[in-house]
């Protein structure tokens, strides 16, 4: 009698019930382990371009150290923010002087500092600014961060045409090419870099609003993101020939949105229709000459025109054309998307046939479909040479920058 009470066996009514509970607590996990295991797996694809991207900026930053020792200078911010990022910091934090339109012409030489450099870096390093950082790390920062963004994004861009293990080689090419040390500087590259390939993505994916939104913000960052609109172009073009999709047309129409807004802004307060390429005429010496200069100026160094003239200031734009050149070739013999194929050639001919640019490392770099044409055709060794090669010439150009005081390479 004392002894307790056997249990009673569950009934086949009450068994099902608890089956039931079970799939029912089965599937209420399911979503929350699926959305784990995404997250996991979007930290996995980020993992190798940002530890690629964080030991290019590393040598860099240590290369930018030893040039200082060198120069018996301390300083590492004023180092950074030198060139063109002083500019960009003037812009954050005056902004576009309004000039008088009836002596707008005698007052074009006191805006050609600003005016000459687009608005959408100078805006984001004042917007960071509002954490409390001084507008200095407030540049550097927005500079890190869209490096490290447009990294990711090119690892993803290339994943999707080549394959994960060419996009691993591309991103370490793009991280270590000569040109990707101005992504440590107060310049804008970065952000351009970042919005070019999200334009170049999501064109490639036919996601047409996003492209042209993304092509606004590169040419509202540099003049030379307006050549996404030919992208844009080509795009829109063959979707409306090959699928009657007309939707695709808002890309080519939002693309150049950022660069007209400048120019017309530069119009309003001058009075004068194209007071931005008078800007760069008067203030920086710049207009086309459609490659007059850059084939003197190799030519010259080459002594193919005079005596060999060797310097810096001339070897880095002789292999950046051999680059260019090399690059190109792999590029059409790869055949991406042509959007990419136009806007490499865009970005590249915009800068051969400027007066005082050529094809610098920098220029080349945000021409990043030729660096990524190489990364997907050159393999194996001859990679691991390629890449070694390319991260002493990084090294030597940021000590250039350092120690000479030249402009940006």
């Amino acid at each position: 009698m004392g002894a307790d009470a056997p249990e009673a066996a569950p009934t086949p009514a009450s068994a099902e019930g608890q089956r039931g509970n079970g799939a029912a607590q089965s599937l209420a996990v399911r979503p929350l382990v699926g959305g784990v295991r995404r997250a996991a797996a979007s930290w996995r694809v980020a993992l190798v371009p940002l530890a690629v991207y964080a030991a290019s900026r590393a040598v860099t930053l240590i290369v930018v150290l030893a040039g200082l020792e060198v120069r018996g200078r301390a300083g590492l911010m004023g180092a950074l923010l030198r060139r063109d990022g002083r500019w960009y910091l003037q812009v954050a934090a005056t902004g576009y002087p309004p000039l008088d339109p009836a002596s707008a012409s005698d007052q074009l030489g006191n805006l050609a500092g600003n005016g000459a450099f687009f608005p959408l870096y100078p805006l984001l390093i004042r917007v960071t600014g509002l954490t409390g950082l001084s507008p200095g790390a407030s540049a550097l920062t927005v500079s890190a961060v869209f490096g490290a963004a447009a990294t990711v994004l090119l690892w993803l861009l290339v994943r999707h045409l080549a394959g994960e293990r060419a996009a691993d080689r591309s991103v370490v090419l793009f991280c270590f090419f000569p040109g990707a040390f101005v992504l440590s500087m107060a310049y804008a590259e970065p952000l351009m870099l970042f919005w070019s390939i999200a334009c170049l993505y999501a064109l490639v994916t036919r996601r047409w609003w996003t492209a042209g939104m993304a092509g606004a913000l590169a040419s509202a960052t540099r003049p030379n993101g307006v050549i996404l609109v030919v992208s844009c172009l080509w795009a829109a073009g063959v979707a409306i020939r090959c699928g009657r999709e007309w939707r695709s047309v808002v890309a080519p129409l939002l693309a150049p949105v950022g660069f007209l807004s400048h120019l017309t802004y530069l119009w309003l307060v001058t009075g004068e229709p194209l007071a931005w390429m008078t800007i760069q005429r008067q203030g920086w010496h710049e207009f086309v000459d459609f490659g007059r200069a850059t084939f003197v100026r190799t030519a010259r160094y080459l002594g193919l025109i005079e005596t060999p003239s060797f310097s810096a200031r001339g070897l880095l734009p002789t292999l950046g054309l051999a680059f260019v050149i090399v690059a190109a070739v792999l590029l059409l013999r790869w055949r991406p998307p042509a959007v990419l194929t136009w806007y490499a050639a865009g970005i590249i001919g915009l800068a051969v046939i400027a007066h005082t640019l050529g094809p610098r490392p920098r220029f080349v770099l945000t021409a990043f479909p030729l660096v990524v044409a190489a990364a997907v055709s050159v393999r194996g060794v001859a990679f691991q040479v390629l890449a070694a090669a390319s991260g002493a010439l990084l090294c030597a150009t940021t000590l250039i920058y350092v120690v000479a005081g030249t402009a940006i390479p």
